[in-house]
């Protein structure tokens, strides 16, 4: 069974979702999400053998990746739009 997660949980829901549920927020594989864990990049709050994500780390997490994929800043990254990578 696939389960889709259409929409970021509202505050009368959990705020906690699972394995699955993370990954889709994240729109990454499940295997790519415990990976992630293991790197320590995301956090995870462990019930037994059910891992559980809180939806704000999963945000904060998307929001560290913007920060260091496009950092702000003319030509901070050495990729000019028009040229493309410039050395």
């Amino acid at each position: 069974m696939v389960m889709e997660l259409k929409t970021r949980p509202t505050p009368g829901t959990s705020r906690l979702v699972r394995t699955q549920e993370a990954a889709l927020y994240l729109g990454i594989s499940p295997k790519q999400l415990r990976r992630l864990v293991r790197l320590g990049d995301v956090s995870v709050i462990q019930r037994g053998n059910i891992w559980l994500f809180d939806v704000k780390a999963l945000d904060a997490y998307v929001d560290r990746q913007q920060a260091t994929e496009y950092p702000t800043g003319a030509g901070t990254n050495g990729f000019d739009e028009r040229q493309g990578y410039v050395n």
